[in-house]
């Protein structure tokens, strides 16, 4: 069964978030460092996570492989690591992306929240100039996962963490 989610959130912690933030709340100092992982999930006879991802982010292998394992994601067996940056985010500047599948995302850090949480927006927009956007707030360190797009055989997972903790290899 193919599943086609067009940026169907799963937020560990996270919340589809309609509030501000604070005056009283500082925001982060310019420059707040986000990764951003792209993954290509298809159906395969011999399904795995390429072992080029959990090298790439040991530190959090089991909290993915256990994500990657829950819907909408579990409807794809196997995933390789298309693209993998490092990202600066600065309130209200928008940071254009390339994706694999010809279309443009577009990650824009937004505020913090009175929580703390880094509020977020993605938008992902087609060659017609059509975005589809998911906002989402999230604590630093706190991996997103954004089904997006199909791409080839199967669909592009975003992978999107705020403050991304140091890895121990």
């Amino acid at each position: 069964m193919k599943m086609r989610h067009w940026l169907a959130p799963l937020m560990m912690g996270t919340a589809l978030v309609l509030g501000g933030s604070s005056a009283a709340e500082a925001d982060p100092p310019p420059g707040t460092p986000a990764q951003l992982m792209v993954l290509y999930a298809t159906q395969a006879d011999a399904g795995a996570i390429a072992q080029g991802i959990l090298d790439e982010d040991k530190c959090r292998q089991l909290h993915m492989v256990e994500k990657l394992g829950q819907p909408p994601f579990s409807a794809y067996n196997h995933y390789d690591l298309v693209d993998k940056r490092d990202l600066t985010l600065a309130k209200a500047q928008a940071q254009d992306v390339a994706l694999a599948n010809g279309r443009k995302l577009t990650v824009t850090f937004m505020d913090k929240t009175d929580d703390g949480r880094f509020r977020v927006s993605s938008a992902i927009t087609d060659a017609s100039g059509k975005a589809n956007t998911v906002t989402v707030a999230t604590p630093g360190g706190q991996p997103v996962y954004v089904a997006g797009p199909g791409y080839q055989q199967g669909v592009l997972v975003l992978v999107l963490t705020v403050q991304p903790p140091p890895c121990r290899k």
